[in-house]
């Protein structure tokens, strides 16, 4: 980024494992990127920082003060999940202060909502890094691109689901945490509550149980894009 007075300001992501001083090394990678710029030296000290990504940690106890975007899973930066996961973490928290106000008995739910949340989504998108990685073949050989190239396993970023299941599973309803039963399936193993406003597994029993003659006359004009939308979930993205 160009600032004022001929400077620029950069941002480069090194190995911490490479000899050398972080000075140095981010000279030679302007130097590589750009051989014509003249370099007249750093204005200042280089400022480091981790960028790893990690796992979530084990909620604390108590709940009152609880960690959000990267505080709760730092997401990998090539999963292009980062600002997203900052926002809906937040609102996921938001959630949980809300229901143990309105329900002091919801500590284990919102405890269960919050850890499953935090690691679907972290080892998700670690995955979708990696597979980003993978397209790029020119640097495979490098230590640093291989290891992020097998980080965090070998697991598919969308499991496998051969058909559709249900499950009980916390959910929010009206911006409280309750448990409730969700339709995972092939495209959305993950798991779906509704579809607008219609509760995905009664529609889905009412179609597999009574066929599009039970969906018609349980939810009339709305059968025909409901029966589109569940036939549409029984096959992966």
């Amino acid at each position: 980024m160009a600032l004022p007075g001929d400077r620029i300001w950069v941002q480069a992501m090194q190995d911490a494992a490479t000899p050398g001083r972080p000075e140095a090394r981010l000279l030679d990678m302007i130097s590589s990127a750009e051989s014509g710029l003249p370099l007249q030296g750093l204005a200042g000290p280089v400022i480091a920082r981790a960028a790893a990504p990690h796992l979530p940690a084990p909620l604390a106890r108590d709940l009152n003060c609880l960690p959000v975007g990267d505080a709760l899973a730092a997401m990998d930066p090539l999963s292009g999940h980062g600002q997203f996961w900052a926002v809906s973490s937040a609102l996921a928290v938001a959630a949980v202060r809300r229901t143990l106000d309105a329900r002091a008995d919801a500590t284990d739910l919102c405890r269960r909502y919050l850890a499953t949340r935090a690691h679907e989504t972290a080892w998700h998108q670690a995955r979708i890094g990696r597979d980003f990685l993978a397209l790029e073949p020119r640097f495979a050989d490098q230590p640093f691109w291989a290891a992020r190239r097998h980080f965090p396993d070998a697991q598919p970023a969308q499991p496998a689901l051969p058909g559709p299941e249900i499950v009980q599973q916390p959910v929010i309803r009206d911006g409280l945490i309750e448990e409730m039963e969700v339709l995972r399936t092939p495209r959305n193993p993950g798991g779906i509550g509704w579809f607008g406003t219609i509760p995905a597994v009664p529609a889905f029993r009412c179609l597999t149980r009574g066929g599009e003659a039970a969906l018609a006359a349980q939810y009339g004009p709305a059968a025909a894009a409901l029966s589109a939308q569940l036939r549409a979930e029984m096959s992966p993205r």
